[in-house]
């Protein structure tokens, strides 16, 4: 039996994922491993909406993508040893994506990547691939 969880997904992990409405802080987003590393992406996000005290923001999606959401920069992350090296920021930086390779490190073949940009889009106005994004939520 699967025990699916509404924690991270990647397309490696993505059957023991939910699907449904949760809400979450930005530290509930986090997978805490003992050796920091790329954490906290959910899978299939049809939409989010990322609240703060002078407003928010909705993201959704065309149909779907990739969110990460977090207090600390991919630099900073890739530069921790330790979890005690992460120093939350003010800011909650957020990764939107179509996809990203699976979380194992067999997965990560530069072979499958390819080149691909389409800029998230802001509302009102057609696009042909990618997120949208409206405010204030």
């Amino acid at each position: 039996m699967v025990r699916r969880r509404t924690g991270e997904s990647y397309v490696d992990s993505a059957q023991a994922a939910r699907i449904g409405r949760f809400g979450r802080t930005v530290e509930d987003l986090q997978t805490p491993y003992a050796f920091p590393q790329e954490n906290g992406n959910r899978r299939l996000v049809r939409w989010a909406e990322l609240r703060g005290p002078d407003g928010g923001i909705r993201i959704e999606g065309d149909p779907t993508f990739e969110l990460t959401v977090r207090r600390w920069t991919t630099e900073d992350l890739d530069a921790a040893r330790h979890p005690t090296d992460l120093a939350p920021r003010d800011e909650v930086y957020v990764n939107i994506d179509l996809a990203q390779n699976g979380s194992a490190p067999h997965r990560a073949d530069p072979a499958c990547c390819r080149s691909t940009s389409c800029p998230p889009r802001r509302r009102p106005g057609p696009c042909g691939c990618g997120p949208s994004m409206s405010d204030p939520v």
